[in-house]
């Protein structure tokens, strides 16, 4: 219950005060995205495997929140809206999206060398990881928002690679 409570809480708050701070909105959204994990865990009872997923989940989804404020700017600023690439441009705004899938990336072994998660893991991750390379070498070919509109749409795919290596994974 008391998951629940900070995940209301988190929501709350987030309409009424942080949906338009910039990262402060971005974050609250990614924290409230890797709860999923943390609320299944909680049903079985084992919070250890899916804290590192949980924080794989809020990693990604901040990437990807950061860029979908990128390919709306034009119509965030129309609205009065303030975000990160409003208030701190676009190449900040990029490069806080590769920071967060550099980090996910760099972290992204540890579950399996830790033994938490087995080989299979560690194959999908791989394969993870190189589709998000992928990706953050195409958020800097041009400044199209319609790019940046189809990078963001494409790392849904990428959610299920995740999951898929949790999946593949688990002992």
């Amino acid at each position: 219950t008391a998951l629940a409570i900070l995940a209301v809480a988190g929501l709350v708050l987030y309409n009424l005060r942080l949906k338009d701070v910039p990262l402060a909105g971005n974050l609250t959204v990614s924290l409230l995205g890797g709860t999923a994990f943390l609320f299944g865990a909680a049903s079985v009872g084992s919070y250890q495997p899916a804290l590192v997923v949980a924080g794989f989940a809020c990693l990604y989804h901040f990437g990807r929140e950061i860029l979908k404020d990128v390919a709306d700017k034009a119509g965030d600023q129309d609205a009065g809206g303030d975000t990160v690439p409003i208030r701190w441009g676009l190449r900040s705004a990029l490069i806080g999206v590769c920071a967060a899938y550099t980090i996910l990336i760099l972290a992204s072994p540890l579950p399996f060398i830790l033994d938490l998660y087995g080989l299979p893991y560690l194959g999908t991750i791989l394969v993870l990881d190189g589709f998000l390379i992928w990706v953050m070498l195409h958020l800097w070919r041009s400044p199209d928002p319609g790019r940046f509109a189809r990078l963001s749409r494409l790392l849904k795919i990428g959610m299920f690679l995740g999951l898929g290596a949790i999946f593949c994974g688990a002992q």
